[in-house]
Order: structure tokens, then C-alpha cells, then sequence
């Protein structure tokens, strides 16, 4: 755990090299101003921030610098806070002053990690991106897929299976789960992910004889997909190549961290590399505000133990900013916030930055929504 050994019970199957979550309860944390008993897990010293009376007892919550190489989920932390928070009780008639403690764990548990599960959804278009993409992150994450796509009344289920079972074999995905519903895509397809947990919807173009009134690689049913959608989404334009260089664009305030922590989780996985990208205007007040903004996410994307390269673009508009540093820099992904169902605003159509770069990339783009503020961290 960090730079501390941690028996591995031998019924807790594992693979070598995996990271495994430990997790324990307010009531195994103890504090002390005296160096503990080696018999315990000595996390650390750490200063008491917050105190809150429960009856016989207090809850303390601590703030402990960071073990390199760990980090923590729950709770979560606070935009660009680095060392830990963590919660212990004591009794209440226990003087506890504002100095540094001895942290230490009395006892703990061991838990794998579960596995991602991705929704790709398949609309039987020419490109086979979404899906080489699918098959590359299975690949690499050991994620579990579900291969779904939605039908018209008049579509026979037995051929859909068959053509869905057919692509998948195609792209090499490994005994995905095949799921068919019938009705509008953008209802079925915001109805399954609320009622399964998803980590990644992945989408591909549509056909284009559907182009109708709305041009573009998408249509209407995405844009309500990113709109009432709480997970993030993966759209393949075209082919797809191994992810090496991720993009990450962020703008200043709450709408930009989401997808800086996204980012930072699926980055350290991969072993991509990150450059943290804001496009600003002439306005000296707005840079010194992205300045202050891409420290705090530079901050935060240490805490995955990631350097990533900082970048301020001056662009005519920040869709143009962020697809020039795309080519120029060679980007595989692309991330950018989006909306979501927590947001106050919705999509602009047609100068929304979200659907502008999604239009005109030639890259895959993952949009990551907002979430609510206690939210539980998603998995990568």
C-alpha cells in the first residue's frame, strides 16, 4: 500500500502487479501523539481539520499527506486537494488538540477492484472504430462489455443478434454480452445505463443515409444521450489507434474538474501521457483565473502520480483551440467536459464547444458530465 506492506490474504485471488483497494472504517483509524505499536498500519502524522459531537462519541476528520503511489476514493477528495481525508472516532470527553498525530489502522480489509464494464452501442455503420476501440480498452483494462443496439418493430431479433454477434467477432471482442431493444436509441439507450452501472458508453458514427435534416457524424439521439446521460461517453469518428498521448481540456471553475479527474484515472491505467490544455481569450483577468485553475488540476493529477505537460492556448474560439492542439501535438483522445443531468445549462446547438469539437474531430473524444457532488468516483 504506498511505500507499507500489506499481507494478501491467500483466498483473495489477484493478479501480480494489480491494484487492489484497502478499505477500513473510522473505527479501525487511531491516533496518538506517541509513535504506535508496530503491530499496526502507521499511515502516517496528520493534523485534525474538522470535528463533529455523536453522542458518546466525536468524529475527527484528519488530513494526512499522501502515500506516493496510493489514493483515495471515498470519501472523496476536494478539487485539487492532495493528502488524504480521513475520518476517525473517539470518544467525545477525549481532549483532542489542534497538533499533529500519530495515524495508524488497527485493522483493515483488502477488496479487488471491480472490473469496468463498457455499453457500446452499435448502429451497423461502415466504421468499425467504437468497436476496435472497445476491444483495445477490453484489452488493456480487463473490462467486460455489453454489445447493444435498438431496433425497429419490423427488425427480426434473431437477425440483429446475428449481426451483432457478427461485428463483434469481427473486431475481436471477446464474448461480449449482446443486448437488443427496440424503440428511439436515445431512449433505450438512456434507459439501459440507468438501470445497469456503465463506466463508458462507446459510440461509432452514424450511417450515413440517416444524415437527414441534422448533418454531422451524429445526430439528435447523441446530444440527448449527453444531456440526461450520468456516464461519460467515448465517440469513435473514424479508425481507431492505441491510446499513447491523451488531451485534456479544461476550463476554469466547477465544469472543468470532472474531466481532469476522468482523465487522470484512465491516463495512469493506460500509461498514456497527459497534457492539460485551456484555451483562453485576450483577457489578462481570465488567464490569471486558467492559471490559478490548471494548478489546482495539475495538483490533481499528481495525486495519480502523473506529470502532466500544462498548456494555455489563445485561440479565436475554444473549439479551434482544442483541435489545433490535437493535431499539432499528436493526440490519440481527447477529453472535455460536457453537461450531463446534474448541470444547469444544456447543449447550445450549434455553438456548443462540446458538439463542435465532436463534429470536426478525426480522433476519438470522450465527453465526461457532471457529476453530482457526492457522486461516487467511477473505476478505471
Amino acid at each position: 500500500f504506498g511505500s507499507l506492506s500489506v499481507p494478501i490474504p491467500p483466498e483473495l485471488p489477484y493478479e501480480e502487479g494489480e491494484r487492489i483497494q484497502l478499505f477500513f472504517r473510522p473505527e479501525q483509524i487511531a491516533i496518538s501523539r506517541d509513535l504506535p505499536e508496530q503491530s499496526q498500519l502507521l499511515l502516517g502524522r496528520g493534523n485534525v481539520v474538522e470535528t463533529t459531537f455523536l453522542g458518546p462519541l466525536k468524529r475527527l476528520r484528519l488530513s494526512v499527506p499522501r502515500l506516493p503511489g496510493t489514493r483515495q476514493i471515498s470519501p472523496p477528495l476536494a478539487f485539487g486537494e492532495i493528502d488524504w481525508l480521513l475520518d476517525c472516532v473517539v470518544p467525545s470527553d477525549r481532549a483532542t488538540e489542534n497538533t499533529e498525530y500519530w495515524v495508524s489502522l488497527s485493522g483493515w480489509k483488502l477488496l479487488r477492484r471491480p472490473s469496468p464494464r463498457y455499453l457500446v452501442f452499435d448502429n451497423n455503420a461502415r466504421s468499425m472504430g467504437h468497436l476496435e476501440a472497445a476491444h483495445w480498452l477490453v484489452q488493456k483494462l480487463g473490462a467486460t462489455t455489453t454489445l447493444f443496439t435498438v431496433g425497429k418493430e419490423h427488425n427480426s431479433r434473431a437477425q440483429l443478434r446475428k449481426l451483432l454477434e457478427e461485428r463483434g467477432h469481427q473486431a475481436e471482442l471477446k464474448n461480449p454480452e449482446i443486448l437488443l431493444r427496440y424503440g428511439r436509441n436515445a431512449d433505450q439507450i438512456i434507459r439501459e445505463q440507468s438501470e445497469n452501472l456503465y463506466d463508458l458508453l462507446i459510440f461509432g458514427p452514424r450511417p450515413r443515409s440517416k444524415a437527414g435534416t441534422f448533418p454531422g457524424p451524429f445526430g439528435k439521439a447523441l446530444i440527448k444521450v449527453l444531456e440526461e446521460s450520468e456516464t461519460p461517453l467515448m465517440f469513435v469518428p473514424g479508425g481507431f489507434r492505441p491510446i499513447r498521448r491523451i488531451l485534456i481540456c479544461t476550463a476554469a471553475g466547477e465544469p472543468g474538474k470532472n474531466d481532469v479527474r476522468f482523465g487522470g484515472r484512465l491516463a495512469r491505467r493506460l500509461g498514456a501521457s497527459i497534457t492539460l490544455l485551456h484555451v483562453a481569450g485576450e483577457s489578462e483577468s481570465a488567464l490569471s483565473i486558467a492559471e490559478k485553475h490548471l494548478e489546482r488540476a495539475g495538483s490533481t493529477l499528481g495525486s495519480f502520480d502523473l506529470e502532466p505537460t500544462i498548456r494555455v492556448r489563445k485561440a479565436d474560439s475554444p473549439a479551434e483551440g482544442i483541435l489545433a492542439e490535437a493535431r499539432e501535438g499528436e493526440h490519440d483522445l481527447i477529453i472535455l467536459g460536457g453537461h450531463g443531468p446534474h448541470s444547469s445549462s444544456g447543449f447550445s446547438i450549434p455553438d456548443d464547444i462540446t458538439l463542435l469539437v465532436l463534429r470536426a474531430a478525426d480522433r476519438p473524444v470522450i465527453v465526461v458530465p457532471e457529476e453530482e457532488p457526492a457522486a461516487e468516483e467511477r473505476r478505471w
